[in-house]
């Protein structure tokens, strides 16, 4: 990395001074990934928003740890505070939690690894709350309809992500022990289609959804659930109000 205005050169005295600017540059970096992860123009990306704060918060903590990043812990430890505050808010809404749901590379992924078996479960109830309250505001009580067993598999995922957690690491760092997303398969079908009572039909699909295989294949989500709604029969979880 080199500064090509002679000004801005000689403001910089030493290597030292040099080094201190190269280690805030890599910290920052880490901030515009972050963003770049959940913005887009071109589609939705709400889905998005707390795994990439997760990740953020990973890399900072990591740097906040290391010893040559000294000079920038009180800094560092203040913003890893404030990206918590925004991740706890960010949780507790069930836009955020409903669009993770719909989210066909990750679905319960983000939230049973990070949150544990309990507040999956706790997140999942009130997702089939909403689904039974659109369900039941179309189908009414008549709410025999039959399972999907058709399913929509395309070649490739969301890589954005991947992106940010591949650099959360220069080689002397262990900011993350595996890579994300993980699959679905850290839930087994058993464990979700167990939660699935008989007399309550509207689940079928929806849970069918969450253990299936699904990819985006280059595909935005709301293109994605334009094919893939008749197949999961699963029509109006993507008008589930948020």
């Amino acid at each position: 990395m080199q500064e090509r205005d002679a000004k801005r050169c000689k403001k910089i005295v030493n290597l030292d001074e040099w080094s201190w600017v190269q280690k805030l540059l890599s910290i920052l970096g880490f901030a515009e990934l972050a963003q770049h992860s959940f913005s887009s123009e071109e589609g939705p990306t709400l889905h998005l928003a707390l795994p990439a704060l997760k990740a953020l918060h990973s890399a900072w903590s990591s740097h906040s740890a290391q010893i040559k990043y000294i000079d920038f812990h009180q800094a560092l430890d203040a913003a890893i505070d404030k990206i918590l505050d925004y991740y706890m808010k960010s949780a507790s809404s069930d836009a955020h939690i409903m669009a993770m749901f719909l989210d066909p590379t990750q679905k319960a992924a983000h939230i049973h690894r990070y949150w544990g078996n309990d507040l999956l479960h706790e997140a999942l109830e009130n997702a089939e709350a909403m689904y039974k309250e659109c369900y039941l505001e179309m189908y009414s009580d008549d709410a025999e309809k039959s399972s999907a067993s058709t399913e929509l598999h395309t070649s490739t995922g969301n890589h954005r992500l991947d992106v940010l957690l591949n650099k959360l690491s220069d080689g002397d760092e262990d900011a993350l022990d595996t890579p994300y997303p993980p699959t679905l398969s850290h839930t087994s079908s058993a464990s979700l289609f167990d939660l699935v009572d008989p007399l309550k039909p509207w689940l079928n699909n929806f849970h069918a959804y969450l253990n299936s295989k699904d990819h985006l294949g280059g595909m935005f989500i709301i293109q994605w659930w334009g094919l893939a709604s008749r197949a999961h029969q699963l029509e109006l979880l993507a008008m589930t109000p948020s």
